[in-house]
């Protein structure tokens, strides 16, 4: 099996040129690997590519695979093409909202790790896009609850979670003290790629370490005042674990707003499974067009006051 396989490649090769994968990228500056070497490349865009690039979102990110050319020395390349993307995880760019800006891409598992000791900056409606940034891409979510040794009535909160969350996965980790990291490897099969998501502080770093065994990613201690963490991690970068999985870590995202492709008119929580059920319903309400809050007759509304449907659910699939 080529080095490549194991960083997930399938399929037939491009019949020109030389495969390579974005394992890390800061500032446009790339770190690649190839099947002649273990160990990784530097790379940066040609003049030719950067002249044909249309939007930002044209540029490769981590998780792409890149046709390459060597450079001038042997550890240098230049990535002269990037390979069609099979999903991609995008939001509205931070600094420009009129920019997509793709985060990571070729992505089988997504981890959204939260930290249920503070669960208020972990709040109801920024899990709610996590979920639903994944979802979008084709992938069911892995609610990963850590720090569950800091909370004094943990099976309450652990249901409020499961509310919020089913039918999606819900693992309970202490990753600090390495405990529920063997049920993160389990899903985890190789050469699969994973990504960790969540805001800063809740543990993704330390998570990483534990899944590697091995201190490879700084960590910080959260501010006791508010419980918010700091910038640890500052760039997004793939790492091959021991069992032959794969795992992006992430910088903490405070600011997610999800990216509208205009291509589409499907809204984001059409592809989340979370809400199939109101979907379902809303079939069977008297008006078509009926918005679950005011119309009579509305299905919807009458599941809530049977007890079939959650209120919270509903909120948030109103609150959208």
């Amino acid at each position: 099996m080529t080095l490549l396989a194991n960083y997930g490649w399938e399929g037939k090769r491009p019949k020109k040129g030389l495969l390579a994968r974005i394992i890390k990228e800061f500032q446009h500056i790339y770190h690649v690997v190839i099947d002649s070497d273990p160990n990784s490349h530097t790379a940066k865009v040609s003049g030719q590519f950067r002249h044909q690039v249309k939007t930002p979102s044209d540029y490769p990110v981590v998780g792409d695979w890149v046709i390459v050319a060597k450079g001038k020395s042997d550890s240098h390349y230049t990535i002269e093409s990037l390979l069609s993307r099979r999903n991609q995880l995008s939001r509205v760019h931070k600094h420009h909202n009129h920019e997509e800006q793709v985060l990571v891409s070729n992505v089988d598992i997504a981890f959204i790790m939260i930290s249920i000791d503070g669960y208020r900056q972990d709040n109801e409606n920024r899990l709610n896009r996590f979920i639903q940034l994944v979802t979008k891409a084709g992938i069911s979510p892995i609610i990963l609850c850590n720090k569950t040794d800091l909370v004094t009535n943990l099976p309450t909160a652990v249901k409020q979670l499961k509310k919020l969350v089913s039918p999606y996965k819900l693992l309970l980790i202490q990753a600090k003290f390495n405990q529920g990291i063997d049920a993160v490897i389990d899903q985890l099969p190789p050469r699969k790629t994973a990504i960790v998501l969540g805001v800063s502080g809740v543990g993704k770093s330390t998570l990483i370490n534990q899944l590697m065994n091995q201190s490879i990613q700084n960590v910080q201690d959260v501010r006791v005042k508010d419980k918010k963490g700091m910038h640890t991690t500052r760039n997004r970068e793939l790492f091959k674990l021991p069992n032959g999985g794969l795992i992006i870590d992430t910088p903490g995202i405070k600011s997610l707003e999800l990216w509208q492709d205009d291509s589409t008119n499907k809204a984001a929580s059409e592809t989340d499974a979370r809400f199939s059920v109101i979907y379902q319903l809303a079939e069977q309400c008297k008006f078509s067009n009926c918005t679950h809050q005011h119309e009579p007759h509305c299905a919807v509304k009458a599941a809530v006051e049977s007890g079939e449907l959650e209120l919270s659910l509903l909120q948030l699939f109103l609150n959208q």
